[in-house]
């Protein structure tokens, strides 16, 4: 007789496989593409003038006083910070695809990748080229800054930058400490704060605004006290002065450029004239350069007529690089040398034609 109790197994069908988490892409922050085409502008300014250096006589000239004053020292220090807020954008991009030791190797391939561009602009072009010691201090302190917490590494900066403008002014080291800085502000999330448009965001941008203006200009006129009276040089503390003036005006400039950012209209004009600048910022650095140094080998010896003339041609040179860089983003991705800079770092070809 056959046993009623008696178990009969049944095959039960497997779990279902887990769907795979979908990993959000990384936000792009296009007031930082805004910003750094604006600070592209002022560093071209500054640039041109270093280029064109053995060929001016009148070093008194009105408009080497307005570089001294307005332009010097005001845009290295946002091009130094864009650059550490890139590095922790872009590591914090890598690693939603990758563990945390691939993202630190790809980022470390990166700087290394930037070092021989740099380089050739420094042997070719422009003796004065700042991708270098960027590329370097990216190696050397950036990358093992992705092993430490954000708080430190924000300390470290802050205290830095403070420290090398107080016993240098306007130096390499100062650039090294506002990357440092820039690395751990972005991942206190700095980026999202200068696009938002709370009422909390927009007073605290008014504040910092308000007062990194008024100091930096109440500093500025004595920088320029010190520079026209020609007391400059027996000055201990003017390259003091000028540092602060340069790196409180920087401030004061992010954000006064993200309260417009936070306006429909102020957005839309930094957006079309700067963005696009900003996007393809490495070539028009290099090209820039170029730009000025191959006429320059052509004619030889040769004097600039008129110091009047180094601001226009700076403009004209921005107004051609921003009609290229408009005309080519509308085909392609990124700029060529930037695409070169993603293949080599990627060691894959990169798709570059827009779809």
């Amino acid at each position: 007789m056959q046993n009623p109790f008696k178990t009969i197994a049944v095959a039960t069908p497997a779990p279902p496989a887990p769907a795979p988490v979908p990993v959000s892409p990384p936000v792009r922050y296009r007031f930082l593409d805004a910003l750094r085409g604006v600070a592209l502008c002022g560093i071209l300014f500054v640039n041109l003038r270093d280029l064109l250096d053995p060929w001016i006589t009148d070093f008194t000239h009105p408009v080497l006083r307005f570089y001294d004053i307005g332009v010097q020292g005001r845009f290295v220090p946002v091009f130094a910070f864009l650059f550490g807020v890139s590095a922790w954008l872009l590591y914090n991009a890598t690693r939603r695809r990758m563990p945390a030791a691939g993202a630190r190797v790809l980022m470390a391939r990166r700087f290394a990748c930037l070092l021989p561009i740099g380089l050739l602009n420094m042997l070719a072009l422009y003796s004065g080229d700042i991708l270098t010691q960027y590329s370097v201090t990216a190696l050397l302190l950036l990358v093992p800054a992705t092993f430490l917490p954000r708080g430190p590494v924000l300390a470290v900066g802050l205290v830095g930058t403070v420290a090398a403008y107080w016993m240098f002014g306007n130096s390499p080291l100062t650039a090294v400490a506002l990357m440092i800085t820039g690395f751990a502000a972005a991942q206190y999330g700095l980026p999202a704060w200068l696009e938002s448009v709370t009422a909390r965001a927009r007073g605290l941008a008014t504040s910092i605004f308000a007062l990194s203006a008024a100091a930096g200009t109440a500093l500025a006129v004595r920088q320029a006290d010190l520079l026209v009276s020609g007391r400059a040089a027996d000055t201990p503390s003017y390259e003091r002065v000028a540092g602060f003036a340069g790196v409180l005006l920087a401030v004061a400039f992010v954000t006064g450029l993200s309260l417009a950012w936070r306006s429909g209209g102020g957005r839309a004009v930094l957006d079309r004239i700067f963005t696009p600048l900003g996007r393809t910022a490495l070539t028009n650095y290099l090209a820039a350069s170029a730009l000025v140094q191959i006429p320059l080998h052509a004619l030889g010896q040769w004097t600039l007529p008129s110091l009047w003339l180094l601001p226009v041609i700076t403009v004209g040179i921005l107004a051609l690089q921003w009609v290229c860089s408009v005309l080519w983003l509308r085909v392609f991705h990124y700029g060529p040398v930037e695409w070169a800079w993603r293949c080599a770092t990627r060691w894959e070809r990169v798709p570059m034609l827009r779809r």
